[in-house]
């Protein structure tokens, strides 16, 4: 539930805890502390870095932290800065342009849904989360409105806003659904656990990050760090604090990485809490801690990972 909360934030967490079901209905508290934590971590860490990173001079982009525009330290941007969340492709006469759009992520998340009661109707001892379903089903649907070209009857723009809008409601919810009970219950273990996850992340930050990124070392590890910690939006928050144009194709990068990663993800989420609920939780911990190990090997082989050589480079890091 740690990853789940800190990597996919309270929507994977709370994808991951239907998993459990009433076996293990604990989870979905859990989890969704552990994605509220790890948002907290991931503004509050992250702030930190960049500062820690921009009086060593090591941005790429921006000198001091005092340099930033006014509407990303406060959050309030400017009148003569506002930009338009998009433009209409449907007359409000006929139907508000952002209901227009949001029946469309509504009518996909109803779809996975009601095949992920399906699926689990005839199969009751595996649980489909509709997380898993919906990620798929939206791919179906856009690859459709490419095939017929129907991707000009909509705006990206408003699809992000709405998405955006329904990420927000689902954190305000994940919060308020964290039972104080489980969480008072399982304070210490959970505290340790939350403890060594961020300490785990800052060592990431430190040691690994720089062998991997040769250039543009900080926007890219301060991405990685949001999207480790919160979600991909915290990733993009801080990385616009740090390359406010984007100029180091963080963002690029990403996109292509995500394509395998989005599918182990559904995978990940699918079959997790199956296996932990029938007994292979070492197992299925000890696969993935190997296959970490193996594509660390692999990439150091193909010379994808650098890690520093020097001692005085690994204290630097520190």
């Amino acid at each position: 539930m740690l990853a789940a909360g800190f990597v996919g934030g309270h929507g994977t967490a709370a994808a991951v805890a239907s998993g459990f079901g009433d076996q293990w209905p604990e989870a979905l508290s859990i989890g969704m502390t552990s994605a509220t934590v790890g948002i907290v971590a991931a503004i509050v860490g992250g702030i930190i870095i960049i500062k820690l990173e921009t009086r060593r001079g090591n941005t790429d982009f921006i000198s001091s932290f005092a340099d930033l525009p006014r509407e990303l330290r406060t959050g309030i941007v400017p009148v003569e800065k506002r930009a338009s969340l998009g433009n209409s492709p449907v007359s409000s006469m006929s139907i508000d342009p952002v209901i227009y759009h949001a029946g469309v992520l509504m009518a996909v998340g109803a779809g996975a849904y009601l095949i992920s009661e399906w699926a689990n109707a005839l199969l009751p001892t595996v649980t489909l989360p509709v997380f898993s379903v919906a990620f798929i089903l939206g791919y179906l649907v856009l690859f459709v409105m490419k095939l017929f070209k129907a991707e000009q009857h909509f705006e990206k723009k408003l699809f992000e806003r709405t998405s955006g809008s329904a990420t927000d409601l689902l954190v305000a919810f994940g919060v308020a659904s964290i039972d104080p009970s489980v969480v008072i219950s399982n304070a210490v273990p959970l505290a340790l656990l939350l403890a060594f996850g961020i300490t785990a992340l800052l060592a990431a930050y430190k040691l690994l990050a720089p062998g991997f990124f040769r250039t543009h070392r900080v926007e890219q590890s301060i991405f990685t760090w949001g999207w480790s910690t919160g979600t991909v939006a915290m990733g993009i928050a801080l990385l616009r604090i740090v390359d406010p144009d984007l100029k180091s194709r963080t963002l690029d990068y990403y996109g292509i990485a995500y394509v395998p990663i989005g599918f182990v993800d559904i995978i990940i989420v699918a079959l997790a809490p199956g296996l932990i609920l029938a007994g292979y939780a070492w197992p299925f911990a000890l696969t993935a801690i190997g296959i970490g190990l193996l594509i660390l090997i692999v990439a150091r082989l193909l010379g994808w990972w650098a890690p520093s050589t020097r001692k005085e480079d690994a204290l630097a890091q520190i």
